[in-house]
């Protein structure tokens, strides 16, 4: 006994299928699905411009105390040198 379709075309309309259910799926979604929010960026307000200042000062100062133990030498500045 043989199949009345090949098995090959068998797994053929199979994948098709489903893809014209993820086309279908896709197709409700986007009509019914969540609305899309277009606002896109927003600004930050000034606590957290100013949270995020204190907390990179934070982190240079500490590479800083962490380095000036080892290989770190500053550069001389306005002030020093000549």
């Amino acid at each position: 006994m043989g199949f009345a379709i090949h098995p090959s075309l068998i797994i053929l309309l199979i994948l098709l299928g489903a893809g014209l259910f993820i086309c279908a799926g896709y197709g409700v979604h986007r009509l019914y699905g969540a609305p899309d929010n277009d606002s896109g960026y927003q600004a930050r307000t000034t606590e957290q411009d100013d949270y995020m200042r204190e907390v990179r000062a934070r982190n240079v100062d500490s590479l800083y105390s962490d380095m000036r133990g080892r290989h770190y030498r500053p550069s001389p500045g306005p002030s020093m040198g000549k």
